[in-house]
């Protein structure tokens, strides 16, 4: 089909294939953009299965699934599905490179909850979630792709009817043809991330019917015990996901968020001893001058009088909006860092009462934006910007973020954080609180800090 034109879209490469579908990159030759088709593999095949899945995913509208245009048919009359374009690969591309860090991981993993709970609250119910089946873009951001199977709790379209053909990532109840909810993605997306987490799925056997005895009777060995430097919570999560009884697992994509979400922020807590200081760039006397900069900053903030010139009083500081971190170096390790740094720092500064912080998803369409910081902060109602960059060379990990008067445009404050990469987590909680304690005394005055 390379080089055909189907309806107005002209084909230019094949991506990929399967069992039950081929797909294309193509161009829509109206709209000039790139698009996905996707046809059935056999021009035989009852195309109902392809109009329901477009019918299923049309229905959805979130950044985490992939978005679909509209089904359409060849002169033959053999339907496929256009879909939007993303430059990226499967995650299970990215796994045969081997396991990822704890914090990639768990950015993933939250992604595609959240995506599956957007499917779920409108009744559709994915049925196979795998890594196969979600696309790791260049920008470090999860699409869930093939709704081919979805289908809503107690309708006609197969809930009870075991599969053909099982494979590592179904649940206990769909390999045994017992109706489905949205328990048996939940599983899925456990089977997910302890791949992600190990670097082999739990339930691994080629033959179907030792398959199915595994995954029904057999229980896999515990994420902590295949991979010791993965926090006990999150081989907790990861062990209730896979719970045989779906009653005993976490009753939907929601709750998985939120556990994602609270083991960021309180997976490593702070310590009384001294952080480790951030590696500032330039000469010693530079370095002396920086300092002596901030501390009159800090010094004027905190209450002393000014001229005309002066920043601002710190009691004026009510909102603050922490901005996209740009990804400095390509690839997706780098993006996906600076994503969990945001949502680091945003879940910080959130926890001070005095302080309102804008959500992740206010802020995320201000990803790369080329408006300016008084134009950003005016629509977003904030006094202050948080804002930066993460670069990464190897295992070494440079972040650097600046505190933005968006009315003058002046940084109030700038830090240069250097780290290994060997521990994402670890790097993302640190760095969030070290700007925390540094920014704290200019954000949220002594007086109402309690």
């Amino acid at each position: 089909m390379i080089g055909t034109t189907v309806s107005h879209y002209r084909v230019l490469e094949k991506l990929g294939e399967s069992e039950r579908s081929f797909v294309y990159r193509a161009e829509d030759t109206r709209l000039g953009r790139h698009v996905t088709l996707k046809f059935p593999a056999r021009a035989e095949d009852d195309p109902s299965g392809l109009r329901q899945e477009a019918k299923a995913a049309s229905t959805l509208d979130h950044r985490n699934i992939c978005a679909v245009y509209e089904i359409d048919e060849t002169i033959e009359g053999r339907p496929f599905i256009v879909m939007a374009y993303y430059r990226g690969r499967s995650l299970r591309e990215r796994l045969q490179e081997g396991r990822l860090d704890v914090g990639a991981a768990v950015s993933l993993a939250l992604q595609c909850a959240e995506g599956l709970s957007a499917a779920h609250e409108q009744g559709v119910i994915h049925r196979g979630v795998k890594p196969d089946n979600l696309l790791l873009t260049e920008d470090g951001e999860i699409r869930i792709l093939d709704f081919g199977l979805a289908g809503q709790p107690g309708d006609a379209t197969g809930n009870n009817v075991p599969p053909a053909r099982p494979t590592a990532y179904m649940s206990p109840e769909q390999v045994r043809g017992e109706p489905i909810d949205q328990r048996t993605d939940v599983w899925s997306l456990g089977v997910v991330l302890y791949e992600m987490l190990t670097g082999s799925p739990p339930f691994h056997v080629v033959h179907e019917p030792e398959l199915v005895e595994s995954i029904v009777a057999e229980q896999p060995v515990p994420v902590r015990e295949a991979r010791q430097n993965v926090p006990q919570a999150l081989s907790d999560l990861v062990e209730r996901m896979l719970r045989k009884d779906p009653d005993e697992r976490p009753q939907d994509a929601d709750e998985i968020v939120s556990e994602l979400l609270e083991l960021r922020r309180t997976l490593i807590a702070p310590t009384p001893s001294p952080r480790t200081p951030a590696t500032r760039t330039g000469s010693g006397r530079a370095g002396w001058g920086l300092a002596a900069v901030a501390l009159i900053l800090i010094a004027t903030l905190i209450g002393l009088r000014s001229d005309e010139a002066a920043v601002q009083s710190p009691q004026a500081y009510r909102s603050l909006a922490v901005l996209p971190l740009a990804a400095l170096s390509a690839g997706s390790e780098t993006e996906l860092f600076a994503q969990g740094l945001t949502e680091e720092l945003i879940s910080r500064f959130a926890q001070h009462r005095s302080m309102r912080v804008v959500s992740r998803t206010s802020v995320a369409p201000y990803a790369r934006s080329d408006k300016g910081a008084a134009r950003i902060a005016d629509e977003l109602e904030v006094d202050v910007l948080i804002e930066g960059g993460v670069r990464l060379d190897g295992d070494q990990l440079r972040v650097n973020l600046q505190l933005v008067d968006p009315a003058s445009g002046r940084n109030l404050w700038a830090e240069v954080y250097d780290r290994r990469s060997e521990n994402a987590l670890d790097a993302q909680t640190t760095i969030a609180l070290g700007a925390l304690e540094e920014l704290g005394p200019i954000l949220i005055p002594p007086a109402q800090a309690h």
